[in-house]
């Protein structure tokens, strides 16, 4: 369905023709398939799938070496606890030829050679969880009910075309569908959506818990599934700080548990939503303000400073609602967490003609860079050039250059980052 979206290259931003989920630019040559039911729109295709299988082959590894630990314990430990070892090393190999049958079939390999990825696994199995297989419990508090409550108190009218921002295992997005026209959601790691998009298809999927602190059962396992959703509910694996849609695609964005933790420039978000919203459209948050460590102090930005940055974007932000909840607290485990959950709707204004803002990976170091018609004109300018490889950072670039060419440690990163700037600005089309 991903031909129903008005999606762009996201490598060069040119207009796209979308056939059973495949896609091909003709611009810049640039082309991708989905991932089993998943479409995905990368602007590396090649080397995001090759990040992937790298997160997929690492994550399978430790799960394979924890089992075979436990069976170790389990043959020369204490009597006692043969039993419970004996179902956590089971529910291990049995999650982990699931997990791995299921992949492949997706068409996600293991792979023996390493390299950066930015695709890890674990931080969106427990959303996982959450979003699809703890509501058939009987004891459970039902988060996903409680989420999608609090966001509709500051929904008014129908919500049309939706875009959901980091839509992790989707399930926000599968409830405000009912409410909407089409729904795309979108995130950067394909494994919450494959899942998904599997229950989607109305597909029962077995899924493993293995709670640190469990209440009683060391591994638990689960049926996770629900009703199929009626009409256009897309699921999308892309990049959320570079969303491939054109102008003004969307009346209504959401961004659950998103604003805080994946973009650094909340005011570059800001522009992104606005671009993306029609004059007029509602941007829909939820979430808590919960920063990652290495933030700077000056972008950990206050509610009221959040409010105040959308409305010098250019939104007219209705009041907000605060709710302490419980979050991620899994049923069969003693422990969980609780936080305070922000929600409010604004408007964008009228005014229309937004333009796309600038790549995130232009400011971000830590981000990986694609590559583009970069045009050196200096021999400096082409060792960094050349290293675009589109998986490597502006760090990564700058310690291959410290390695290789004997560039000074100190400004390599600085020196890489603004040369890219440069090439990008003389970019050829």
């Amino acid at each position: 369905m991903l031909d129903e979206v008005p999606v762009v290259c996201p490598g060069c931003y040119a207009s796209l023709v979308v056939e059973a989920e495949v896609w091909a630019c003709a611009s810049c040559g640039r082309a991708g398939q989905p991932l089993g039911p998943l479409a995905t729109l990368y602007a590396e295709p090649a080397a995001e799938h090759a990040s992937i299988e790298v997160g997929a082959t690492r994550h399978l590894r430790r799960a394979t070496e924890t089992a075979d630990g436990v069976q170790r314990q389990r043959a020369s430990g204490p009597a006692v606890s043969r039993a419970r070892l004996e179902v956590l090393g089971e529910g291990l190999r049995r999650y982990v030829a699931g997990l791995g049958q299921r992949w492949q079939a997706a068409g996600i390999a293991l792979r023996s050679d390493g390299g950066p990825t930015r695709h890890d696994p674990r931080p969106t199995e427990s959303q996982t969880l959450r979003d699809w297989a703890w509501p058939a419990h009987a004891t459970w508090s039902n988060e996903n009910q409680q989420a999608h409550a609090q966001l509709m108190e500051h929904v008014h009218g129908d919500l049309g075309r939706v875009l959901v921002l980091g839509a992790g295992a989707a399930r926000l997005a599968y409830d405000l569908h009912a409410d909407a026209k089409l729904t795309v959601a979108l995130d950067l790691s394909p494994f919450p959506l494959l899942a998904a998009s599997s229950i989607w298809r109305g597909e029962t999927l077995e899924m493993w818990e293995f709670p640190p602190v469990p209440l009683d059962e060391p591994a638990c396992r689960w049926q996770a599934c629900a009703p199929p959703p009626s009409g256009r509910l897309v699921a999308l694996a892309a990049d959320g700080l570079d969303p491939p849609f054109e102008a003004e695609s969307f009346d209504t964005v959401v961004t659950p548990w998103f604003i805080d933790q994946i973009p650094r420039d909340l005011p570059r978000l800001l522009q992104v939503l606005r671009y993306l919203l029609v004059p007029g459209g509602r941007w829909l948050n939820l979430g808590p303000l919960i920063y990652p460590a290495d933030s700077a102090m000056a972008a950990r930005h206050s509610l009221a400073e959040v409010v105040q940055l959308a409305q010098t974007a250019g939104f007219d932000v209705g009041a907000p609602s605060s709710v302490r909840v419980e979050y991620l607290c899994s049923p069969v485990s003693t422990q969980g967490r609780v936080e305070v959950v922000h929600a409010f709707g604004a408007r964008r204004d009228d005014r229309g003609g937004a333009e796309r803002p600038p790549p995130a990976w232009l400011g971000r170091p830590d981000l990986p860079i694609p590559r583009f018609g970069a045009k050196p004109d200096h021999p400096v300018k082409a060792l960094v050039a050349d290293a675009i490889d589109g998986r490597r950072s502006v760090r990564d670039i700058a310690e291959h250059l410290v390695r290789t060419h004997g560039m000074p440690p100190d400004d390599a990163a600085t020196g890489v980052q603004l040369t890219i700037a440069d090439l990008y600005a003389r970019r050829s089309p």
